[in-house]
């Protein structure tokens, strides 16, 4: 059915009617659609979502502390600590450390300018050095791995003053 109403002031309005569509009306050139009382209507898209992960690893070390030494002339002297690696599965990574803060042909131990010499292995047989240029090789497992090291001082160095000798050593996991 088709209906046509006058003009009136430059409006044309014509307005058709069909059953379960609904009706438009055009006004000028714009239009306007009504779905029929009751009628649904949707449109859909989809949305993309994504992370993206960024494979990294994390590092603690545990102290490494020797047992008591006498003073006068040191006995060889052992101590075991860890350094705790978490890299992503499958990442292969290198722990490195250096020579501590005051080095000489290795790392040593400081009492205020009183050196004590020491050294570092990746076993306690002392058959794998390690320090910078001998690194722990690993693969990340996505889980924590520990990495046990050795330390040493070794005898017959002359302890003349009783304190607490030091040193930090910086750990690098390289990744």
């Amino acid at each position: 059915m088709s209906l046509s109403v006058p003009r009136r002031a430059g409006l044309l309005v014509t307005a058709t009617a069909a059953a379960s569509i609904g009706a438009s009306i055009a006004l000028g050139s714009s239009a306007w659609a009504f779905g029929s009382p009751g009628a649904s209507q949707s449109t859909s898209t989809t949305v993309p979502v994504s992370s993206t992960a960024v494979a990294t690893c994390h590092v603690t070390a545990q102290p490494l502390n020797f047992p008591s030494l006498l003073t006068g002339t040191s006995a060889l002297t052992s101590a075991s600590s860890s350094v705790e690696v978490e890299c992503a599965e499958g990442l292969n990574y290198q722990v490195l450390v250096d020579q501590g803060l005051s080095p000489g042909s290795g790392p040593r131990l400081n009492l205020g300018g009183r050196m004590l010499n020491y050294s570092l292995a990746k076993d306690s047989g002392f058959t794998q050095p390690w320090g910078p240029g001998t690194p722990f090789t690993a693969v990340g497992s996505g889980s924590r791995q520990v990495h046990t090291f050795f330390g040493r001082i070794p005898a017959g160095q002359a302890i003349p003053a009783a304190g607490v000798y030091t040193d930090t050593l910086l750990v690098t996991v390289l990744y």
